[in-house]
């Protein structure tokens, strides 16, 4: 019986191992899931770390890494796959689900963030918390109201399109706001 047990123990961490080993040369091997900039290795990483794209949560299933002692940072945001990818080096150190309303181009941060920024666009008012500039008139922000009616937990699949920014969910729009100023911002 002993024998039975340790061959079936086996044949399940086999089992298990082959399905991670394939998972992960899958995700590995799908190009248009990565950025040329960054190291697939990091990137396979830190996907395998995202959660579901929620208005109050971060979007890694980590703690968030400290901005300041980072020496290489860049910032690339990817409309395509509504994703902000924060790089130190060739290296992703966090990926952010977003809602990106920025036209394509170089741009840097500014230094400058706060709590709470309100817009008016035509008959269409929103507001936003935890924003921080990049470029000139160019914000991270969390959109929390638009019209007056709350923003729901599908933020990213019912965005409200706020022109000029970049939204985030609440927790890493307010972590983004340690941002060193003159970080290159990209938006490809």
């Amino acid at each position: 019986m002993n024998s039975e047990l340790k061959r079936i123990s086996l044949i399940t961490a086999v089992i298990f191992l082959i399905s991670v080993i394939t998972i992960n040369i899958h995700t590995y091997f799908d190009a248009g899931k990565y950025i040329p900039e960054a190291s697939r290795s990091s990137q396979v990483r830190n996907t395998n770390l995202l959660r579901k794209a929620k208005l109050n949560h971060p979007s890694e299933r980590k703690h968030y890494p400290d901005l300041a002692k980072k020496k290489k940072l860049r910032v690339i945001a990817e409309p395509t796959l509504n994703r902000v990818y924060i790089l130190n080096g060739h290296r992703v150190i966090y990926i952010m689900h977003a809602k990106i309303n920025v036209r394509p181009g170089k741009l840097v941060s500014q230094g400058k963030s706060g709590q709470e920024l309100y817009q008016k666009q035509g008959k269409q008012f929103i507001s936003g918390v935890n924003w921080t500039e990049f470029g000139h008139h160019y914000y991270f922000e969390a959109v929390v109201t638009a019209n007056n009616q709350p923003v729901k937990r599908q933020w990213l699949a019912k965005a409200t399109a706020v022109p000029d920014s970049i939204q985030l969910s609440i927790p890493d729009a307010r972590w983004i706001q340690g941002l060193p100023k003159n970080t290159p911002v990209i938006i490809r």
